[in-house]
């Protein structure tokens, strides 16, 4: 790897560490309520600003992805495909509906059902697929047969960050976010 994508893979590390981190928080935020019973807004503040974290959570992993395949050269693999195909959409649905909340103040809160299908779908896609890199290969042989391997490391940042673990960290901080949303709204 070239010191540019190094690098660039330390930044974006460093953003999935504070992801990872923030989704333990919004974890127990989402099971357990706040910790404080005095300061029990703090969930509904969330779902107040749930979709422009969505928006930004869905852009960030998006724009990641395209800066791994287009600047830096990693063909994507077969389940990075799927990943794909499960987040991008979910970048326009929340944009869209941000923007129209913004400009028209017309909220739509059907995003939120179609943006959780999608990102527990892309929980269990990138899940497997982390699982298959990192502790059986042998479950990701398939792939090879379709071009790039599924089970080929091009890196791993601080013992366990690769890039299928970035997905699953985008997926679980959107499902978190959207469930944070849907039991706090008011």
């Amino acid at each position: 790897m070239t010191p540019f994508a190094q690098n660039i893979t330390f930044v974006i590390s460093l953003g999935v560490v504070v992801l990872n981190i923030l989704s333990v928080i919004l974890l127990w935020i989402l099971v357990l309520g706040t910790p404080d019973k005095k300061n029990k807004d703090l969930g509904s503040k969330i779902a107040s600003h749930a979709l422009v974290l969505s928006a930004l959570i869905a852009i960030g992993g998006t724009i990641g992805s395209l800066i791994y395949s287009s600047v830096i050269g990693f063909i994507p693999c077969e389940f990075c495909w799927w990943a794909r195909i499960l987040l991008f959409p979910q970048a326009v649905l929340f944009f869209v509906a941000w923007f129209r909340s913004w400009k028209y103040k017309i909220t739509d809160s059907a995003v939120y059902i179609y943006a959780l299908v999608f990102s527990i779908m892309g929980v269990l896609v990138t899940g497997f697929h982390y699982y298959g890199q990192m502790f059986n290969p042998s479950l990701l042989d398939a792939c090879i047969a379709t071009g790039v391997s599924c089970s080929q490391i091009p890196f791993v940042e601080f013992g366990y960050i690769t890039i299928p673990w970035m997905a699953f960290s985008t997926f679980v901080a959107l499902a978190l976010v959207i469930g944070i949303k849907l039991r706090f709204s008011k």
